[in-house]
């Protein structure tokens, strides 16, 4: 899990290009320049300073701004165990998710993602926008599995909110009907 440190309009420029990465419970320092996971002591701003202007000499007259973009692309990586970085697909996750939902309102197989979906939508995009936008898709993972994980997830998650909402409403009423079940035994 990051921390992005909080700053203000006079803090320096050697305190905001560094991101707080959370490993095993410690917080510890991050550059978002070199990506380099440093050790604590470098919160000192001296040290910070010294780590700027030796490491990254060629940014040390760059504004705020420019370290505030820097450390919102590192937000959008995460740090693996071995402390190197993968871009996730945020784009192919949200659409997994979005595929995924609509197999479930259509109580299709969970198959069908991987088996008909993802194909045709290859097919379309390869013939309508090109090669390179159809690559993309592969990215997108619509196996069997995954499909199911996703689909539990976001009932977890409906589930989670709808109980989290009657919770703090604290008083609620329900309003039953008769009704009959397959058997007429109600």
């Amino acid at each position: 899990m990051s921390l992005t440190l909080k700053h203000t309009q006079t803090q320096s420029l050697n305190e905001v290009d560094l991101q707080l990465h959370e490993t095993t419970g410690i917080e510890r320092p991050q550059c978002v320049l070199c990506l380099k996971v440093l050790a604590a002591e470098l919160m000192k701003p001296s040290k910070l300073k010294n780590h700027l202007l030796t490491r990254h000499a060629e940014h040390a007259g760059k504004d705020v701004l420019f370290f505030e973009r820097k450390r919102n692309g590192l937000k959008r990586q995460r740090l693996d165990s071995s402390e190197t970085f993968k871009q996730e697909f945020a784009a192919a996750t949200e659409a997994s998710y979005s595929v995924s939902y609509l197999i479930a309102k259509k109580k299709e197989p969970h198959n069908i993602g991987e088996d008909i979906t993802l194909p045709t939508a290859k097919i379309l995009v390869k013939q309508v926008i090109g090669d390179s936008a159809a690559k993309k898709l592969n990215h997108v993972s619509l196996s069997n599995d995954t499909v199911y994980r996703r689909i539990i997830e976001m009932a977890t998650d409906v589930k989670e909110c709808v109980v989290g909402e009657i919770k703090q409403a604290g008083l609620f009423s329900m309003a039953l009907d008769e009704s009959t079940d397959v058997q007429s035994c109600a």
